[in-house]
């Protein structure tokens, strides 16, 4: 009727699905900051927004935003963020304002601080957890500015 062709089946193409053996409540970085696991850092890493790293990192890493660590990384720094999933071994402190998400793979050394903390069965954790409204409410804040000094006046 009115011109249909209702002999024709026409399925529209979907998009290929990639399987995931592990699925987050938390989104993977759709900001598309990416540490590949060929890239080696030493230093501080600082941003505002999400991040996955694949590689090593030796130092610090602090962000505003989802910091996400794959099953190849390797840490060796205290870590700080919003929220964090962790596939990969690190060994440092780690404190999650919000989310903590420790996977299957994850081997941790170090103590763990998050307002929420999920652990899925397989993984290591050596060290202390607090976990809830305190741990979120003690979470690392930014040093605030150095003042001067006021200076001495000497009397007459």
């Amino acid at each position: 009727m009115f011109g249909k062709d209702t002999n024709s089946a026409f399925t529209p193409p979907q998009a290929p699905q990639t399987p995931t053996s592990r699925q987050s409540s938390v989104p993977a970085s759709p900001s598309g900051n990416y540490v590949s696991k060929d890239v080696s850092i030493s230093g501080k890493l600082t941003l505002s927004g999400d991040i996955t790293i694949d590689g090593k990192l030796d130092g610090e890493i602090s962000s505003q935003g989802v910091v996400t660590l794959s099953e190849n990384a390797v840490i060796k720094a205290d870590i700080h963020a919003v929220s964090i999933i962790i596939s990969g071994r690190v060994e440092g402190n780690i404190s999650a304002t919000d989310r903590l998400e420790v996977l299957s793979t994850a081997n941790i050394t170090g103590d763990l601080k998050a307002g929420i903390l999920k652990v899925d069965p397989g993984a290591t954790f050596v060290g202390s957890c607090e976990v809830g409204p305190s741990a979120k409410a003690s979470a690392p804040k930014a040093a605030p500015a150095k003042q001067a000094a006021p200076a001495e006046t000497k009397g007459a």
